[in-house]
């Protein structure tokens, strides 16, 4: 498509740019991509955003901080998190249920509990010792093969007895007038540990 703008003169005494040429009614007639009295001004479509200039047909020079064909795009120091978008110079768009200056921070709507993080959207990241999709649940740190009745699971799966009670799951309280410490892991017989009872005398 040819476009015809008001000729430079009689004659055409000035030459039309850009491959355009003078016709016989003194117009300057441009090649495609370009327009003006000498054929000397491009376009781009869509129109260069942000402040850019349109130096040849179709093509974009962006000012400092922006990119893309059309200068649409930001750049910025540092990428955008979580799928976020550069939109502008050092700006980030994020994806719904992100935010800050990267989207680097994550929403939940309910808050995590118990020294939980929130790491994506309603995704809690739980500290040790607790588990649920808010870290609600509190977990032990560790597991007996049965529950310890009277006592505690230590780390190598073994039940240790509260004072006053023996036995593998230390269900059994000692009768006599003695303290009893037992342990008990897996099928081997029980390891006792006896202590005299201490007595007070009066002087």
């Amino acid at each position: 498509m040819m476009v015809s703008f008001p000729g430079p003169g009689p004659g055409c005494d000035q030459k039309c740019s850009n491959g355009g040429w003078c016709d016989a009614n003194q117009m300057c007639q441009c090649p495609k991509g370009y327009q003006g009295t000498y054929c000397g001004t491009a376009m781009c479509f869509p129109q260069c955003l942000n402040n850019g200039t349109c130096t040849a047909p179709g093509v974009c020079s962006c000012p400092p901080g922006f990119q893309g064909l059309h200068c649409e795009g930001g750049i910025c120091t540092e990428k955008c998190l979580n799928g976020g978008k550069c939109v502008q110079k050092d700006t980030c768009e994020c994806q719904k249920g992100f935010y800050g200056l990267r989207c680097e921070f994550s929403k939940c709507i309910i808050p995590c509990l118990n020294g939980g993080r929130c790491k994506g959207v309603n995704k809690c990241r739980c500290p040790p010792g607790f588990l649920g999709d808010y870290c609600e649940i509190w977990q032990r740190p560790y597991k007996c093969p049965k529950p310890c009745t009277h006592g505690v699971c230590s780390a190598n799966r073994v039940c240790a007895c509260y004072d006053g009670w023996f036995g593998r799951t230390c269900s059994q309280r000692s009768d006599s007038g003695e303290d009893r410490s037992t342990l008990y892991q897996g099928d081997q017989e029980p390891s006792t540990r006896t202590k005299p009872r201490r007595r007070k005398v009066f002087v």
